[in-house]
């Protein structure tokens, strides 16, 4: 069984290509690897389940069946559509047998007399790739996607592993911005859904603090590196484009940094050393294309929309070298930007996130079930009155105790067939609605301006270092 220790970590700046660098490394002889963010639950599962307890092999299959399901069919959370359609003639799927999966895990378990974090990590990672057989041998290198996790996962990294080089991908931060509406708007995030879809799109590359995926907002690492470079652990960044436009050479210089052969697998984008075709969501291509990096965002941001964000995205767009700000600029970012902020942006006004969250009120998106702090009442008077502050919190808080699970939630077809409860909890739901909206516009005013200020006058230092 080879011994790794070395880490290569991908860390993402909102949507930034690190799913398709990932799969660029899939196949390397040197590297091992697992699909798209399969590895990201595994700390997850340690911390919640195994830290504080006695650890075998029959408690880590029965976590790993109930909590990793997507291992076993890419259709359950974690995977994505793409897996379903691998290969050269897209016939092909990332799965394993669950049976033979945990035969390897097994082998791998009773040759540790302790299983520790990284154990389980290993674990998982080597037990997944020996059911594609993979030749493990000379492996160096474990390829984990880091993809805002917690500072906690990256310090986990760096306490386990002997060396840790943190990739982050950046992306002009402009079509980032846009990029991350869509995203949201094509997944139907439900912490999200009564949010600003540009609050949390701004929030997240400007701020590095991530609103859409969760209840409250998080620190995230896009453009700052998690931990000091020291013996362990050292962090770099490059650019989305260049591995569109000029990917021999990104590559050549990853592989100098990691200390791995230069190799074909590099050139193309595989999961399982299958062809990958792109994420469901995304244009349909396979490895990089310059069609991917020239898509226009005009679905979700006009003219005025793009003014404005290059505005406010100053320094990002300077330190990352993708535009150097002149005179002109200057004076629209001083003087003309804080009259722009007022103005709606197109995305406020997107259909489709209109009748999801109209779906929302009726009810489509909820498990039906009476609110937990409301369960000891028998009366049907209060069930209804909780239904309706279960879609009040949604809207006003976010909370989403009353609603499906995200995997399933996506999958929801409207039927037109409501009950008057339904309607009747629309109708008294519908104002607060109408308050939400306006307390988005103004958020989302007071982050933009908050935003100006520190541009004008606090001048913010970004601290990361391009890959040469």
């Amino acid at each position: 069984m080879p011994k790794i220790n070395k880490v290569l970590a991908i860390q993402c700046y909102g949507p930034s290509g690190t799913t398709l660098l990932h799969s660029l490394m899939d196949d390397h002889p040197e590297i091992i690897s697992m699909p798209l963010l399969f590895p990201i639950p595994i700390y997850y599962l340690w911390d919640k389940y195994l830290v504080n307890s006695k650890k075998n092999f029959k408690l880590i299959e029965k976590i790993i069946k109930e909590n990793l399901p997507v291992l076993f069919d890419p259709k359950c959370a974690g995977g994505d559509d793409s897996l379903l359609h691998m290969g050269e003639n897209e016939d092909k799927l990332v799965k394993v047998d669950e049976k033979v999966f945990f035969n390897n895990l097994n082998k791998y378990f009773s040759n540790i007399k302790e299983i520790k974090r990284k154990d389980f990590l290993l674990g998982i990672y080597i037990a997944y790739n020996q059911c594609y057989e993979k030749d493990l041998q000379n492996i160096k290198y474990l390829c984990f996607p880091l993809h805002d996790q917690t500072k906690k996962h990256a310090e986990y990294l760096s306490n386990d592993f002997n060396e840790v080089k943190i990739l982050h991908v950046v992306r002009n931060p402009v079509k980032s911005i846009g990029s991350i509406v869509k995203h949201i708007n094509s997944n139907h995030q439900k912490f999200s859904l009564f949010k600003s879809l540009m609050q949390c799109a701004v929030s997240n590359i400007i701020l590095e603090l991530r609103e859409h995926w969760e209840e409250k907002k998080y620190r995230v690492y896009g453009k700052t590196p998690y931990l000091a470079d020291n013996s362990i652990t050292q962090t770099k960044y490059i650019r989305l484009e260049d591995i569109h436009l000029k990917r021999e050479e990104v590559m050549k210089k990853i592989t100098l940094w990691i200390n791995i052969k230069n190799h074909s697998a590099l050139s193309k984008s595989t999961f399982m050393g299958m062809l990958w075709h792109n994420r469901a969501e995304s244009l349909k291509t396979s490895g990089t294309s310059k069609k991917i990096i020239s898509q226009k965002q005009n679905k979700f941001i006009n003219i005025i929309d793009n003014f404005r964000l290059k505005l406010l995205c100053k320094n990002e767009l300077e330190y990352f070298k993708y535009y150097k700000f002149n005179l002109y600029d200057k004076f629209n970012l001083y003087f003309i930007l804080p009259f722009l902020i007022f103005l709606p942006f197109k995305c406020d006004f997107n259909y489709n996130r209109f009748m999801c969250r109209i779906y929302a009120m009726l009810r489509c998106y909820s498990n039906k079930k009476t609110p937990l702090h409301l369960q000891v009442f028998k009366n049907k008077s209060y069930d209804k009155i909780g239904h309706f502050l279960a879609i009040s919190e949604w809207i006003l808080l976010n909370h989403v105790n009353n609603t499906l699970p995200e995997n399933e939630l996506i999958k929801v077809k409207i039927k037109i067939n409501f009950k008057l409860i339904d309607i009747s909890i629309f109708i008294f739901s519908f104002p607060l609605f109408i308050l939400r909206i306006l307390l988005n516009y103004f958020l989302l005013r007071i982050t933009m301006l908050k935003i100006w200020y520190k541009l004008i006058f606090l001048k913010e230092k970004i601290n990361i270092t391009e890959l040469n």
